[in-house]
């Protein structure tokens, strides 16, 4: 599916540097910049992390290209830039997620750790207290 809408942007880039005039252009960028970063949004895990922005910028992408496609760059190029905002919080959030997730595993890790160190030490405690007592005991 993405295969075909990066061929269409592409196409109509081609158009655009073809000899469409300066706001074609723009729109078609615009677009193509949207698509670019939607996958990429797509690419840093966005559909678990951050599916409403996704899909946010998806739903203007779509709008966009369909503007375009009706001969209305203005109203593409916005919403192509409204689609190339939305799809980078939507990757923003998406590693944010996936941050903090590692970060609260790494903490729980950290915890156990820290808990069989201190097992450790108390067992190291007892092992000399009942070192020292064997010593005092006579023979």
């Amino acid at each position: 599916m993405r295969c075909w809408k990066l061929l269409l942007c592409l196409s109509l880039l081609a158009l655009a540097g073809a000899g469409c005039g300066k706001g074609n252009q723009l729109a078609t960028e615009a677009v193509y910049e949207a698509q670019v970063r939607v996958n990429a949004a797509e690419t840093a895990g966005a559909e678990a992390h951050a599916p409403k922005a996704l899909e946010n910028a998806a739903h203007m992408l779509a709008r966009a290209e369909e503007k375009l496609s009706a001969g209305k760059e203005d109203d593409a190029y916005r919403l192509g830039q409204r689609a190339v905002l939305m799809a980078s919080v939507a990757e923003a959030l998406a590693v944010a997620n996936q941050t903090e997730a590692q970060l609260d595993r790494a903490n729980r890790e950290l915890a156990e750790k820290r808990n069989m160190v201190e097992a450790i030490y108390q067992a190291l405690e007892e092992a000399q207290r009942e070192l020292e007592r064997l010593k005092a005991t006579p023979e």
